[in-house]
């Protein structure tokens, strides 16, 4: 008995769809950052996740204003508190506002770190936190834009380091906007 050349062709092409389609493509991120290297596992966002922040009043406001973005859709009211610069937490999304770190971020610039075990987003300025907290929002589903709370949506983060240096002429829109 002989197949038919078309029985092994369509058996091809469905096995290179799947293989396609499980295989998670980079996210396009805006403003492009200068360095993104991809990781292997994702964070994962849950209503036990902490913000926590570093640098005063000014990373309070950053922290408070992800929080507000991120409420909507997850229905998440995550809990804030202070940490000391450098903290190493499980579960949490850090933001660090450190102005020691102008001459190697730039003014407005912004490092990214998501691991499995959380976020790290550390800034020389506010706005450079800003714009870490705009592009993570991007590395969430995309459904994080929606108003109202989604359900079944599995709030995965993907593993990264991103780098971006900005010049103060590079100012990042606030968070509320698209």
């Amino acid at each position: 008995m002989s197949l038919n050349p078309l029985y092994f062709l369509a058996l091809f092409s469905l096995t290179t769809l799947l293989t396609l389609s499980s295989t998670a493509a980079p996210v396009a991120l805006s403003p492009k950052p200068e360095k993104v290297k991809w990781e292997d596992g994702v964070f994962v966002l849950s209503s036990f996740t902490h913000l926590k922040y570093s640098g005063g009043d000014l990373a309070k406001s950053e922290t408070e204003a992800l929080s507000e973005a991120i409420r909507p859709a997850t229905g998440f009211t995550l809990r804030i508190g202070q940490v000391s610069a450098g903290a190493m937490l499980m579960n949490a999304i850090l933001l660090e506002l450190n102005p020691v770190l102008e001459p190697t971020l730039g003014e407005k610039g912004y490092r990214l770190t998501v691991t499995k075990g959380g976020v790290w987003i550390v800034a020389a300025s506010p706005d450079g936190l800003a714009l870490g907290c705009k592009i993570l929002l991007q590395l969430m589903p995309s459904v994080i834009s929606s108003k109202t709370v989604q359900t079944d949506v599995k709030w995965e983060i993907p593993c990264c380091l991103i780098t971006d240096h900005r010049s103060s002429g590079q100012a990042p829109a606030p968070l509320n906007k698209p």
